[in-house]
């Protein structure tokens, strides 16, 4: 009996060991510290133990430096908690009379065991071109974990972690924006099931490594794109770069190679009619090319990290392997922090079942038969319930439907921006005014108010006028932008004591206003500015009665299902992004990042919003 108590305490301690450490940041005061450079630097630099940084959601306008070893900075969630900052990297060396220090995130030179996870990071600088990092780590920084981020810019070096020798990074479920050299990791680095988008014209991958090493860049499944332009190249590169693209799709702008160097292909798909990524591996050599594999099984990344995401991550076999032989199979994943179990789901598609509850990070499967596609999950059981995790894939057949694009905790839910309607009455709205697809009916503008995509909604003169018609309204956040600090934004419907006017801090900077309408009937809200034009309004979220849907429901010829961010059909389907162009081609399933997407199959055409 005492042998027994004995194991039950020391899984209650495994499974909390990080909780124990962990360090809460919350801007309204609730946590331990409000800013999150406070929360790192109660850390000390001498830190050989891991501290767990949670940082709840709210927008953190902070430039973070990160100096200590063992430090996992996670977000409550991807979409909730944002870090942005505006730096560019020309203005901070004419300060500094250095390059360091020059991102949104920055890690010291020579720190490791570093986990970034499980938030929104961007660079908001828009202003002339220049290096706007978002991530940066110094030289000699190795064991640095990226999980589940939106990491965006509009210029060039997004993410740029440079340890050179013997840097090590492993990056997994993210989305990655910005122009030339946008993803550019200086030593070995593997990425999985990650998006990448340029918003120039050219080279959205970059590699270097060193001539000591065998450092080179996979990348795995994932698709690149180009936001504006046609015909871009896919890659650049310096010295000893050495390039593995597997599984991945490549949008239609993306039609040449770019910059030489040693690249090898396999499963690439992208624009018909060319041959530049056809395979130069063997199914056999493609076979042996993982995480571990990468970086010269000198650290396995998917073993290592620790239990500090809210959900469970880091599956083995990983999302979308093909090729394993049949028979019986050990999953493995990490858990979440503070779990007490792990309950196992397991399957095909339609057919999910527990397959078992474990405190471990572990369980054998039944015997695998060939040639079929299996999925799993792992839900996690806290103290306060039972969270689902995500959707994962694997095949014992030489291929599988690639499911490039996910997030593990963002649910799908239909597209409920009412678009038709002349007055708004469903919420949480949040409108991006660069992206959507078209303008809605409840926003009317007069005089030289102009929408275009990629850009917003734009004044030409301080006479014009956009006026929102919403019903049961709370909160209204406005997004906007000016080219001078002199010109405001004005926002009113009436009332006695609620207008406001407000300036933006820097030109052709973003800035966030919140509006709280007078009444949460009818009402009429109006932007202006005043003295010259030059606003520009790129995001609108509008408050008021959420509605959860966890899965489409439609009429009953509806011809595909929606699970989390799964879409699945038992017809082939052709995805489009908004603005046309394909993600995916002739698929059953598939998952998805954030966004709205047109599904065709058997003539049928639906729009569906991932939040």
């Amino acid at each position: 009996m005492k042998n027994g108590l004995m194991i039950l305490l020391f899984f209650a301690f495994s499974l909390n060991l990080y909780s124990v450490n962990e360090i809460v940041v919350a801007k309204d005061g609730s946590g331990d510290f409000t800013t999150i450079q406070d929360a790192i630097n109660s850390i000390p630099t001498s830190n050989n133990d891991w501290k767990t940084i949670v940082v709840k959601n709210g927008i953190y306008n902070e430039h973070v430096m990160i100096k200590s070893n063992y430090i996992a900075l996670v977000g409550e969630s991807r979409s909730g908690t944002r870090i942005e900052f505006s730096i560019p990297r020309a203005e901070w060396y004419a300060a500094n009379g250095t390059n360091a220090g020059t991102g949104v995130i920055n890690i010291a030179s020579n720190l490791h065991d570093i986990v970034i996870a499980n938030m929104y990071i961007r660079n908001t600088y828009e202003g002339s071109e220049d290096y706007t990092e978002v991530i940066r780590s110094e030289t000699g920084t190795t064991h640095l974990w990226f999980i589940n981020l939106d990491v965006l810019c509009l210029w060039k070096d997004t993410f740029a972690p440079w340890g050179k020798a013997g840097g090590m990074y492993y990056v997994s479920d993210c989305n990655f924006r910005g122009s030339i050299d946008a993803f550019c990791p200086r030593g070995y680095c593997y990425a999985i099931n990650c998006r990448f988008t340029e918003t120039k014209s050219s080279s959205p991958i970059w590699h270097e490594g060193v001539a000591t090493e065998d450092q080179k860049l996979v990348i795995q499944g994932g698709s690149v794109h180009s936001e504006y332009n046609k015909n871009v190249k896919l890659q650049n590169c310096q010295n000893y770069a050495k390039f593995y693209y597997l599984d991945v799709q490549l949008s239609d702008s993306i039609t040449q190679l770019g910059k030489s160097a040693t690249t090898y292909f396999y499963g690439v798909k992208g624009p018909s009619g060319l041959t530049w990524f056809n395979n130069n591996l063997t199914l056999d050599e493609r076979k042996l090319i993982d995480a571990e594999w990468t970086f010269d099984k000198k650290w396995n990344p998917e073993r290592t990290m620790p239990r500090v995401l809210p959900f469970a991550s880091l599956p083995q076999p990983y999302n979308g392997r093909y090729a394993l032989s049949a028979g019986n199979l050990t999953l493995k994943w990490t858990s979440a922090r503070n779990a007490v179990s792990n309950k196992v789901y397991f399957g095909t598609a339609n057919q999910l079942q527990l397959l078992g509850e474990t405190t471990l990070d572990s369980m054998i499967t039944p015997v695998l038969e060939t040639n079929k596609t299996y999925c799993w999950h792992v839900n996690t059981v806290t103290a306060n319930g039972e969270m689902e995790g995500q959707l994962w894939f694997f095949s014992t057949g030489d291929n599988i439907d690639q499911s490039i694009d996910d997030n593990p905790t963002t649910p799908v839910e239909e597209d409920n921006t009412d678009y038709n309607s002349p007055r708004l009455n469903q919420y949480d709205t949040y409108l991006n005014c660069k992206t959507m697809p078209k303008e809605p009916a409840w926003i009317i503008t007069s005089g030289s108010v102009n929408w275009s995509q990629g850009i917003g909604y734009y004044w030409g003169s301080s006479s014009a006028v956009l006026t929102l018609k919403v019903n049961n309204c709370t909160k209204i956040e406005f997004t906007y932008l000016n080219g001078s600090t002199s010109r405001p934004i004005i926002i009113t419907d009436g009332g006695t004591n609620n207008d406001i006017t407000t300036y933006p801090v820097a030109a052709n900077t973003e800035s966030t206003v919140t509006f709280i309408p007078k009444t949460t009937g009818d009402d009429d809200i109006q932007v202006k500015t005043s003295s010259a034009s030059g606003l520009t309004l790129t995001k609108i979220v509008l408050y008021g009665i959420k509605s959860e849907i966890g899965k489409i429901v439609s009429a009953s010829d509806t011809f595909f299902t929606l699970t989390s961010h799964f879409i699945q059909s038992d017809d082939l389907m052709d995805i489009f992004d908004i603005s046309g162009e394909m993600v995916f081609e002739k698929v059953q399933h598939a998952k998805l990042l954030p966004g709205i997407y047109i599904v065709r199959s058997a003539n049928r055409v639906k729009k569906i919003l991932i939040k």
